[in-house]
């Protein structure tokens, strides 16, 4: 068989960082969805000081259960558990069963439903946390943002995506001292459809469909250089783009798109259920009706 043909990837640094200035001053203005939006991995129990060790131990845990189910009810989950008991240290001595038990008493149904084991994998992360960071994931934190990236990934499920998620977070609350203009964000399927959908990234060999996780690399790169040659916070665009993504694309309306996001996404390509195939020319968006906003970008 012969070798198969590697996937041609234009990047567009212009259209990146027009994407970054319109999110950015949605954001900044707070435009809807951003007027009234509170974002899962921000809030902390009144018992927990932020960027204590209970703190960073809530986040981690929070993240690397993210994506396993719905994140807002893992974040909801984490967070209560957290405010029950004023510390999660009990969570390292339990087994698998115990920690189901604890988790199923927050999720229900929704702990069986994420991918990839969210307990097992749980457990196993707990696990080399107390063996090799003292139970304390401040301790992860190296020199560089990319050795600090690379212990993160050493983790059980963690992969450079929640390693941004979770670096974004420590540093938000001061636990990491990285240049926030400086930090990659997470490339989930909310930046990659903009990304296509904007022109930032365009494909010459025209395929009809490409794998997920093709662009991530050079989205990734892309948007690090957009926000520290601006001077613009990582954590601040990631946060925008995720409002975005989460509250306006899933409308999936063309006409919701086309009166209230200043984007204009030329496609909302379709993701297929088992998140490997993106359908760049498929659109997924219907006319749905109009929103009550509209914005002159």
């Amino acid at each position: 068989m012969g070798k198969k043909n590697k996937l041609e990837i234009e990047v567009h640094d212009d259209k990146a960082l027009e994407v970054v200035n319109k999110v950015m001053r949605m954001f900044n203005e707070k435009y809807p969805p951003f007027d009234n939006l509170v974002f899962p991995d921000t809030r902390i129990p009144d018992n927990i000081k932020p960027g204590s060790r209970q703190h960073a131990l809530m986040l981690f845990v929070s993240t690397g259960m993210d994506s396993m189910s719905r994140s807002d009810l893992i974040y909801d989950a984490i967070f209560k558990i957290a405010e029950k008991y004023g510390a999660l240290d009990e969570l390292f001595q339990m087994k698998e069963a115990g920690l189901k038990s604890v988790l199923q008493g927050q999720l229900g149904e929704n702990i069986e439903s994420g991918i990839n084991n969210p307990v097992r994998t749980l457990k196993s992360n707990l696990n080399i946390l107390a063996s090799t960071y003292y139970r304390d994931p401040r301790e992860i934190g190296a020199e560089t943002i990319e050795e600090t990236i690379k212990r993160i990934c050493e983790f059980t499920q963690f992969r450079n995506e929640k390693a941004a998620l979770l670096m974004k977070n420590y540093v938000r609350v001061g636990i990491w001292d990285f240049p926030e203009t400086e930090i990659p964000i997470k490339i989930d399927r909310h930046v990659i459809r903009i990304s296509i959908g904007a022109g930032v990234i365009t494909f010459p060999q025209n395929p009809e469909k490409i794998r997920y996780d093709q662009p991530v690399k050079t989205l990734r790169a892309v948007y690090q250089k957009a926000t520290k040659d601006n001077a613009i916070s990582a954590i601040c665009f990631d946060d925008a783009m995720w409002g975005v993504g989460s509250q306006m694309c899933v409308k999936k309306s063309k006409s919701y798109c086309d009166v209230n996001c200043p984007i204009k996404c030329a496609v909302r390509p379709w993701l297929d259920k088992e998140t490997t195939w993106l359908y760049l020319k498929k659109e997924t968006r219907r006319n749905l009706g109009e929103s009550l906003f509209n914005f002159d970008f």
